[in-house]
């Protein structure tokens, strides 16, 4: 009568699958049920002594296990991990049994190797499901190794090849680098801009053109500070905070582009800026009033023709309407509200070499109308000043 590897229970002959544990029974190595009848029929070994050592059974509590894939002792249970990885999510198998030391070499360097062909394209938590894997399966193989070599009688050779020499290892290492090495240098493209770009011809001509000594046009005095332009507040209004001053780099980092802007402002001469606001409680609106001042009104009016055609609407841009003010100013409504919830608009302007630049937000809807009084009142502060000091 046949008895689990496993449990120790008897079944009938023939059964394949143990009554009392449900798993499947290996057949018994025929040297090994030979054993058993010469241990059951002489004496000397049954009656325990100190000599010969107490008696064993197969795969009972006390006795030798044998292995599930071969049937070579001795065995000890063990268990390995494998990570399915399905490129956005993965999943946990485990790999359960009795092995030698033969089998469990064998199946640790299968896991490993699926894992370095298979398990590592999951993208989002797959490395880090993996490296548990890998270090639950190292220590399952350092319990298991500990073993005495196998003895089998059945002629089964369990071999396996080390990992390093399977070639398809290597293949795949190279794919998944090749990917992350696309994936990063498409990361440092830089997206393309809806400004225009800046061609060298044209950085050579803004250069000769703010460079000439004798600009024509109205022009203000460099040491007359800039705030001075800009009248008081409009009845009703208050004055928030005092004057910013308005670097190169602060009016560039307003822009989509920063680096790109920063570049153009430098070329055109840009010298400094001036920021000023202005806030009505009821109804809630807010008026900020700009003034960037360049070196020669060629390079505030280069500028100023760049600005217009990177705030253009568009679809997906900013701005959704944009309409001529009085000179050769213009007026763009945005298409939604800001972060704050405001609806909003911007004027801008040149005169001579500084831009005037307006924002009107408010919490109702904003008419071209109210941008454009907003912005001829900047621009009425500015021409009442001196052309020259």
């Amino acid at each position: 009568m046949p008895e689990c590897q496993y449990c120790g229970a008897h079944a009938d002959e023939g059964r394949t699958f143990c009554p009392r544990c449900r798993r499947r029974m290996q057949p018994r190595p025929p040297a090994l049920e030979g054993a058993l009848i010469e241990l059951a029929t002489t004496p000397a070994q049954t009656d325990p002594s100190p000599a010969h050592g107490a008696p064993f059974t197969l795969n009972g509590g006390d006795g030798i296990n044998y292995c599930q894939s071969c049937g070579a002792s001795p065995a000890k249970p063990g268990r390995y991990t494998v990570v399915e990885s399905f490129v956005v999510f993965f999943r946990w198998k485990r790999i359960k049994g009795s092995w030698c030391r033969d089998c469990a070499l064998k199946n640790f360097r299968e896991c490993q190797y699926r894992f370095l062909t298979l398990v590592l394209w999951c993208l989002l938590l797959g490395p880090i499901a993996n490296a548990i894997a890998l270090i639950s399966n190292w220590i399952s193989w350092r319990g298991l190794r500990t073993l005495a070599p196998a003895q089998r009688t059945s002629g089964v050779d369990v071999t396996s090849r080390p990992v390093r020499r399977r070639p398809r290892v290597y293949l795949a290492a190279a794919v998944i680098f090749g990917i992350f090495a696309l994936i990063g240098a498409a990361s440092k493209t830089p997206l393309p801009s809806t400004s225009p770009p800046v061609s060298d011809a044209l950085v050579q001509s803004l250069k000769s053109a703010t460079a000439s000594p004798t600009p024509t046009g109205p022009r203000h005095d460099h040491t007359q500070s800039l705030s001075s332009f800009l009248a008081s507040p409009p009845r009703g209004w208050t004055l928030a905070g005092s004057d910013l001053g308005l670097s190169l780099e602060t009016v560039s980092k307003q822009f989509k582009n920063p680096s790109r802007v920063a570049t153009y402002l430098s070329v055109t001469g840009y010298l400094r800026g001036v920021d000023r606001q202005y806030v009505e409680k009821s109804p809630r609106r807010v008026v900020d009033a700009e003034l960037w001042q360049f070196a020669a009104p060629a390079g505030a009016d280069s500028f100023f023709r760049y600005f217009l055609e990177g705030n253009a609407p568009h679809p997906g841009s900013t701005y959704k309407t944009e309409s001529d003010a009085p000179g050769d100013g213009h007026i763009f409504i945005g298409a939604r509200p800001d972060e704050y919830g405001f609806a909003h608009g911007i004027g801008v302007r040149r005169v001579g070499d500084i831009i005037i630049h307006v924002r009107y937000a408010s919490l109702s809807p904003v008419k071209a109308s109210d941008v454009a009084a907003a912005l001829q009142r900047a621009v009425t502060a500015v021409l009442s000043s001196p052309s020259s000091i």
